[in-house]
């Protein structure tokens, strides 16, 4: 369902008649081609697709892979202290 602002919105560029990317464009009669309603036909959608590069991306796991080790390292000869100082 719509929210009361959302409709307010839609309201307000129906009333304004202007054209504003990604929302609304106003077209005759004549620029319907095949009676084609579809605002998919006449408004381009946004693209919000996040764009990840890869090479950054296995960098950084590289990273986390190397410090994650030194961490293990680290994590283990506590642990075989503490099982030293117990005997």
């Amino acid at each position: 369902m719509l929210s009361v602002t959302n409709i307010e919105n839609i309201l307000k560029l129906v009333k304004d008649r202007k054209n504003v990317e990604y929302k609304s464009k106003v077209i005759s009669f004549c620029d319907i081609g095949n009676f084609d309603l579809s605002v998919n036909a006449y408004v381009k959608r946004k693209d919000n697709d996040n764009r990840v590069n890869i090479t950054e991306l296995n960098t950084e796991i590289k990273l986390i892979v190397k410090r994650q080790s030194a961490l293990r390292e680290q994590f283990d000869k506590i642990i075989r202290e503490i099982e030293n100082e117990e005997k």
